[in-house]
């Protein structure tokens, strides 16, 4: 039947061993339309993704209809239960690009909001090995025993079977909740990266880089290190020189979410002179003459993360004139640019200049203007700062301008 409501009660009697019925039913008389407002569920979603075995089955292009569904109403209940069969499902080495594309939309949704499915996304996800999850439970100290009696897991596999480990603890035996994080094979970040640099197809390269981007924006240290270490610094260049705009775009805003609360510095340890490379391209792309507005803007937010650290200051400070006539252009060919985020504090770059007439490009809360040698372009003065010449992230500004108020949302670049 194709009602909706043998759907929902099909829904609640489902097991994962009971697929084969499914398969039938989506082959009979339901429709698309039918199907979609059944299968919206991510329980029941999980179980047509967690069944395919085969990507030239019927199943698979029916539930990437429902992923496309999702996708567009972003109405992801339990989306970390998603995580793995989407992975699993993005593995399959004949899928056709347009399914990997619906699939991998509908994990960019799913690792967005939910932090469990960030979190799940850092596992390493075998496809020839059922996946363990791991309860632990809290065993009572039995004083006949001599030693520590230590904490019984209980491994249910999967396929239904279950078998029981002891572990040893030190002291007594502690309640933990939590998911066993299994070595080997391929993780979801891993699956990503590889897609985003796959040029084969633009649309599924450039949803790679949004899932990356995705995965990290308001995520915990854990995973951004974890995303850094798994991407590295060439793997942020090769996005940047690509040719696709849209996939450059996604890549601006994946670092602009790696460095919102980190240093590059300490995502990236030990590499100060890529890490320059990188800042000298992301300024050559904001000034690129054939960028779009949306490109240029993207590249302007980045620069803004990426200059917080000192040692991206140092890059600025050492290369000042290149760097300015770079921002002075891509200012002068983009006049309206949207404004920047008032509510974030960006850092202030300032330079001792002995020219009479310096150049002043600054990016308020309002718009992107310059300003060459005017009379209220008077020095700035950074008060606070870690070292001489380079301030914090947070810098209180004088000066004798009274339209430049202190701690002011803006970029302020002062070069001679």
């Amino acid at each position: 039947s194709g009602e909706t409501a043998s759907w929902v009660r099909l829904r609640e009697k489902m097991r994962i061993g009971s697929w084969r019925l499914m398969v039938g039913i989506c082959g009979g008389s339901a429709s698309c339309e039918e199907l979609e407002k059944a299968v919206v569920n991510p329980k029941i979603l999980k179980v047509l993704l967690g069944s395919v075995r085969d990507p030239n089955v019927s199943i698979l292009p029916l539930a990437c209809t429902c992923l496309d569904r999702i996708r567009r109403t972003r109405s992801f209940m339990h989306s970390e239960d998603l995580v793995s069969p989407l992975v699993k499902a993005l593995r399959y080495p004949h899928t056709s690009p347009e399914v990997q594309v619906s699939i991998a939309g509908a994990l960019c949704n799913a690792l967005l909001l939910s932090t469990k499915a960030k979190l799940q996304a850092l596992e390493p996800n075998k496809s020839h090995s059922p996946s363990v999850i791991v309860s632990e439970r809290k065993i009572p100290a039995n004083p006949g025993i001599i030693g520590n009696p230590g904490t019984r897991r209980s491994l249910t596999v999967s396929n239904g079977t279950s078998k029981r480990a002891r572990e040893d603890k030190k002291g007594r035996g502690e309640e933990i909740a939590g998911r066993k994080r299994m070595r080997g094979g391929s993780s979801c970040v891993d699956i990503l990266r590889d897609l985003a640099l796959d040029s084969r197809t633009e649309e599924l390269a450039t949803t790679a880089t949004w899932g990356l981007k995705n995965l990290v924006f308001m995520a915990s240290r854990e995973v951004r290190m974890a995303v850094a270490r798994a991407t590295g610094l060439g793997f942020l260049k090769s996005l940047l020189m690509s040719q696709d705009i849209s996939r450059k775009i996604q890549c601006l805003l994946l670092i602009r979410s790696l460095v919102y609360y980190d240093h590059m510095t300490d995502l990236f340890p030990a590499k100060q002179s890529q890490i320059e490379e990188l800042l000298v391209i992301v300024i050559r792309t904001a000034a690129h003459p054939k960028g779009t507005p949306k490109l240029t803007e993207n590249a302007l937010y980045a620069l803004s993360s990426l200059i917080s650290d000192k040692c991206c200051l140092k890059a600025c400070l050492s290369q000042s004139r290149p760097i300015a006539n770079l921002i002075i252009a891509a200012l002068q060919s983009n006049p309206d640019i949207p404004s920047l985020n008032p509510g974030i504090p960006l850092p202030t770059v300032s330079r001792k200049h002995d020219s009479p007439n310096p150049v002043l490009v600054r990016l308020e809360a309002s718009n992107a203007a310059i300003f060459r040698g005017s009379p209220g372009c008077r020095r700035l003065e950074v008060v606070s700062g870690t070292i001489p010449g380079i301030p914090s992230r947070n810098p209180v500004i004088k000066d004798g301008n009274p339209g430049i108020k202190s701690k002011q949302a803006a970029i302020w670049f002062i070069l001679s």
